[in-house]
């Protein structure tokens, strides 16, 4: 049984060099950003922006719904499963497939996270010749935002909290669980000495 959902979708655009530093974020315009993506080809109605909030002049948070289609399938005595999934008019993605392609999303957005970190306590550190302090995540970007770094940075890709270790050698560790949220094992993603 195919049945169309519609899918919540959080897009935040740098505004700066698309639309000029003075203007706000229009619907039209939130509608052109997210098809020149060019991953899915959805048509102008595929796309219900429900909300734009500006944050400033060069960011927005677009809130907008998007035409996916999901296909499921059950065997004799057990139920349903999502097998694929249809965004807009493209063909059917397998389920496993899909998620694997996220998950390597979110590693290599947990990555830059985790090396931006770094690159703050860098910076604290050449100019005030000492570690913030580093006992827990919040303290260590209470410690590094907005002097060191442009964003609090706080939680990985899949929105756990990360770690931070002192090191042997004057610096830390810092630490997300990975795609399974269970820190310690072999999916663990770390920056370090």
């Amino acid at each position: 049984m195919k049945e169309p959902l519609r899918l919540l979708i959080l897009l935040a655009f740098g505004l700066l060099e698309a639309c000029g530093a003075s203007q706000k974020l229009s619907e039209a315009k939130a509608k052109e950003k997210i098809r020149e993506l060019g991953l899915i080809d959805f048509k102008d109605n595929q796309i219900q922006v429900q909300k734009i909030v500006q944050s400033g002049e060069s960011q927005a948070v677009a809130e907008a719904n998007l035409l996916l289609a999901f296909r499921l399938s059950r065997s004799k005595n057990s139920d349903w499963q999502v097998d694929a999934i249809r965004l807009a008019d493209r063909d059917w993605v397998e389920m496993s497939a899909f998620l694997t392609a996220l998950n390597e999303v979110r590693v290599r957005q947990t990555r830059e996270s985790l090396q931006r970190l770094q690159e703050g306590i860098r910076k604290y550190r050449e100019q005030t010749g000492a570690l913030p302090d580093g006992s827990t995540i919040v303290r260590l970007t209470d410690a590094l935002f907005p002097n060191y770094l442009r964003e609090a940075i706080r939680y990985d890709a899949w929105n756990q909290e990360l770690a931070v270790r002192a090191s042997g050698a004057g610096a830390y560790q810092i630490i997300s669980a990975g795609p399974d949220g269970i820190l310690g094992n072999g999916d663990d993603i770390s920056l370090g000495p």
